[in-house]
């Protein structure tokens, strides 16, 4: 186990590993049963989902949870689904999937496949 920000996915694996990930998950806001004042953050967030991206190897797949119903959780929902419109759709496919209680608090999916390699940007 590693005790450091999503952001730093990249500096804690070995350096043969980029191209070579099936899967990476991300659960946003804070961890359940924690500090509820330890959340993640929109920068670090943003950045982390490049490192998958990078590591990802063809097939592979990012999913992000998001949380818009906890302080700055909102935000930091909006920001990843900017950003994940903004990938190459010639790399990778982006969907998202919106819970279905009708709250707008209910959490949020998003499934990133990298369709083939090239750069996340």
């Amino acid at each position: 186990m590693f005790r450091k920000s999503h952001a730093d996915l990249e500096a804690v694996l070995p350096p043969d590993f980029p191209g070579r990930v099936g899967a990476v998950m991300f659960n946003l806001g804070y961890l359940p049963g924690g500090d509820h004042a330890v959340v993640t953050e929109t920068d670090s967030t943003l950045a982390a989902i490049d490192a998958a991206n990078r590591v990802l190897r063809t097939g592979g797949v990012l999913t992000v949870v998001a949380y818009p119903g906890h302080e700055g959780g909102d935000t930091e929902t909006t920001a990843v689904a900017r950003h994940l419109a903004r990938l190459s759709p010639q790399i990778f496919s982006v969907e998202r999937f919106d819970g279905l209680s009708g709250r707008n608090a209910s959490p949020i999916l998003f499934v990133v496949t990298k369709q083939k390699s090239g750069s996340p940007e």
